[in-house]
């Protein structure tokens, strides 16, 4: 028996049926979706199973897709439009808790064990420190009184050390999370 070794592109002359294949044809095999496929036994894989997931049923009565979508849309135009009623209400508060120096500073002490324990966007604190701050500034054109306007100053002291916290925090989760992906 001779080994006669055809030229590139070219078939041999006793396979002249079979159309041309690429180099490692043979380790390749195709899977038809409708096929099931087989387990190997001897391999098992190392990945951790996925979590179970919830299945959203497709097929909801129209009334209710319509009502779920009205609720939505609502829910995205508060969003979109929180800030411009939030941020008054912020100032507001912040002036009148000056008065109470002690309540503003037990409410701020909640808020940051809150933004601890449930993890609050550092940003979202900043964002706080911000609004009470520029709260100062009308204060201060408002009502002159140095003691209202300390204890406004002494609230953002405090929403900037939990924001720190928060912060801190936050860096110490991603890098944490940076080291295990690092190490697979």
């Amino acid at each position: 028996m001779t080994n006669i070794q055809s030229p590139l592109g070219q078939s041999p002359s006793n396979d002249s049926s079979r159309p041309l294949r690429r180099p490692g044809w043979g380790l390749i095999q195709d899977i038809n979706p409708s096929q099931k496929q087989r387990k190997v036994a001897s391999v098992q894989s190392e990945a951790k199973p996925m979590p179970a997931t919830t299945t959203i049923p497709r097929n909801l009565p129209i009334a209710v897709a319509k009502t779920k979508a009205w609720h939505r849309r609502l829910i995205l135009l508060f969003q979109k439009h929180a800030l411009i009623i939030i941020v008054p209400l912020i100032i507001i508060v912040s002036i009148r808790l000056s008065t109470l120096p002690a309540v503003g500073e037990i409410i701020i002490i909640v808020y940051g064990l809150l933004a601890i324990i449930r993890r609050i966007p550092s940003r979202i604190t900043f964002l706080l420190a911000t609004l009470v701050l520029a709260s100062i500034g009308i204060e201060f054109l408002l009502l002159p009184g140095s003691n209202r306007v300390n204890n406004s100053a002494l609230f953002v002291f405090l929403l900037l050390c939990v924001g720190l916290l928060s912060l801190m925090l936050e860096t110490r989760r991603i890098t944490k999370h940076n080291r295990t992906l690092r190490r697979r």
